[in-house]
């Protein structure tokens, strides 16, 4: 059982159910719980309705735990699941900056596999 299958059984919800709180289709639940990747608002829409159930959800319990810095090279974690984390803390920071008007100085950290120049 992955990760979204287990919280939407410790929520008690169907797919349709999650579907309809989520703002996304029944297939896209389908999707996730086979291990598609969940993209950043849904999982803050999942955090969200977890909550008016009464349960807590964090983006851990949605994508895993953050990996140690010395443990980042020799990762069991596919690649595209890397990408789907760097994208969340990126969004993450956007949102606190509009939300809270905090400045960002500097930028953010570009992966040893980006080619491009800058």
């Amino acid at each position: 059982m992955n990760r979204i299958s287990s919280i939407r059984a410790q929520l008690g919800v169907t797919q349709t159910a999650m579907a309809d709180a989520l703002h996304v289709t029944q297939g896209n639940i389908s999707h996730y719980e086979r291990g598609q990747g969940v993209p950043p608002e849904v999982a803050k829409r999942l955090i969200a309705f977890a909550l008016t159930l009464g349960h807590e959800v964090s983006f851990d319990d949605i994508y895993g735990p953050p990996l140690a810095s010395g443990n980042r090279g020799a990762s069991a974690v596919p690649d595209g699941a890397r990408i789907g984390r760097q994208a969340m803390t990126t969004s993450t920071l956007e949102t606190a900056q509009d939300n809270f008007g905090i400045e960002l100085v500097g930028s953010v950290p570009r992966s040893g596999n980006d080619r491009r120049s800058g």
